[in-house]
This record gives C-alpha cells, sequence and structure tokens, in this order.
C-alpha cells in the first residue's frame, strides 16, 4: 500500500468515526428491550401462535382482523402504526393480553416513547396475572414486562406507576433465587414515597392474598387516611373486611365501591 493509498483509507475511516459520532444512538435499556424481545422468541413463537388465535375467531372477527394485519404491513408509516395499535387493542379486548402485548411492542419500537413502552410493560404484566397455566407464555410475558418496564423507567426514572408495575411483574413470577423481590421493591418503594396510596393499595392486595387479613387493612386505611375517594382502596377494603369476617363494615365498603369513582367513602358520611 503506497503513501496516497494510506492517506485515503485514514481520511475514510475518520469520516466513518465522525459520522458514528453524530448517528443518534438509543438509551441501552431500549436496546436491551429490543435484544429480550428477540431472544423470547426462541421460547415462544408468536406468529405461529398468533396464527392459531386467529384460527380460533369466527369468521367477523377473523375478516376484520385480516384487514388490519394488512394495513398494519402497508408502505405508509402512520397508517401501519395506527394499524398496529389497533391489532393490539383487538386482541386485548379479545382476551389475549400477551398478543395485545406482541403489537404493543411493536408501536413501542416504532414510537420510542415512555407511553408507548410503558404501555407495551403493562399490557404484559396483566397477561402474567391472568396466565396462571402455560409456562411458556408466562415466562414471554415477564421477559417482555420486564425489558419494557426498564426501557420506560429510562426514559423517566421516576415516573412511580412504572415503578410499582415492574415491582408486580416480579411479584407475579419470583426469581427462584430471590423469591422476595417484588415485595421488597415494593416495601422500598413505600418507604420512598410514604404517601402514595398507590403503593399502599398494592401492599394491602399483596397482604390479603397472602392471608395476612390484619396487615392488609392496616396498609389500606392508610391509603384511605391519603385519599378517601380513591375507589381501589375502597374496594379492596370491603374484600379485606369481609376476609376479616366484619361484615358490616365490609357492606359498607361494598355499597360504596360499587358507585362511581367520586362517590363519597363511609369516612365521608
Amino acid at each position: 500500500m503506497n503513501k496516497v493509498q494510506r492517506l485515503v483509507l485514514a481520511a475514510c475511516v475518520g469520516v466513518f468515526v465522525v459520522l458514528a459520532g453524530l448517528l443518534p444512538t438509543k438509551p441501552a435499556k431500549i436496546v436491551e428491550a429490543e435484544k429480550q424481545r428477540s431472544l423470547s422468541f426462541s421460547r415462544l413463537d408468536p406468529l405461529s401462535r398468533i396464527a392459531h388465535e386467529r384460527e380460533q375467531l369466527d369468521v367477523e372477527h377473523r375478516s376484520m382482523l385480516e384487514a388490519l394485519e394488512m394495513e398494519a404491513d402497508s408502505e405508509d408509516d402512520s397508517l401501519a402504526l395506527a394499524a398496529t395499535k389497533r391489532l393490539a387493542g383487538f386482541w386485548f379486548d379479545a382476551g389475549k393480553p400477551w398478543v395485545s402485548g406482541y403489537y404493543a411492542l411493536q408501536v413501542a419500537e416504532k414510537e420510542g416513547t415512555e407511553e408507548a413502552w410503558s404501555i407495551a410493560g403493562t399490557t404484559f404484566l396483566i397477561c402474567l396475572q391472568s396466565q396462571k397455566e402455560e409456562e411458556t407464555v408466562r415466562g414471554y410475558c415477564f421477559d417482555q414486562a420486564i425489558a419494557a418496564l426498564e426501557a420506560a423507567l429510562s426514559l423517566n426514572p421516576d415516573n412511580l406507576d412504572n415503578r410499582i408495575n415492574l415491582s408486580l411483574v416480579y411479584v407475579e413470577n419470583p426469581p427462584e433465587n430471590n423469591p422476595m423481590k417484588g415485595i421488597q421493591m415494593l416495601l422500598d418503594l413505600a418507604r420512598e414515597y410514604p404517601e402514595s396510596a398507590a403503593v399502599l393499595n398494592q401492599l394491602g392486595r399483596l397482604a390479603l392474598r397472602t392471608g395476612q387479613i390484619d396487615k392488609a387493612i392496616e396498609r389500606l386505611e392508610q391509603a384511605l387516611e391519603l385519599e378517601p375517594r380513591n375507589r381501589k382502596t375502597l374496594c379492596l377494603l370491603a374484600e379485606a373486611y369481609k376476609a376479616a369476617g366484619e361484615e358490616l363494615r365490609a357492606a359498607r365498603f361494598e355499597a360504596v365501591c360499587a358507585q362511581s369513582a367520586g362517590s363519597l367513602s363511609p369516612k365521608d358520611e
């Protein structure tokens, strides 16, 4: 290689380095989320499973779905994105949150926003909460929920809802080497946000689920003090007092729970 060739090669390398520095880069958590999506496919083949789910639909809904799928493959990016969102909604309404999450992930990867990643992660959390039998689907939903919620938090680390939902993912599918991880994450949030009714509601719900009725009532009463009109708190208290055998108090909370979110709580009466 002569001197001129070496100079040309050096110049090309320099231009490449400059251009690489100018290219937009994605946050590491978002890159990891996209990587995790592809890795999970080895455990679950979404496309073949979606094809199977499609065959279970009646003719009318199958035709509607096929039309949406054609739009989602459009070369018009805005049309394709809108159709992908509608596909996510279609499958959610059909009671298949894992399929809904599959399309919500596509939306998140295209939009790259905190909201889109949050929606995808929350959809997969719902899958975990509703899918209790098939481990392949649960594993897929767990992996994708973690990746999507962490991607959302990389864009806004202070979003409490996403931090709560990330904790709940670990609660629903505890790691074998750290089965208390999700609950510990919620307890940490309770210390960090002592005036969050949302965190207290989740701790109360989990205490109720594990039979710790007194602890559940304690947490939920704390939440009610913070937000007397919080409907979720009122409904959980109805369940907790019923489990405690306090039928009269449970009935009062049940009555308010059945009303709109803006109704007065028993303590306001």
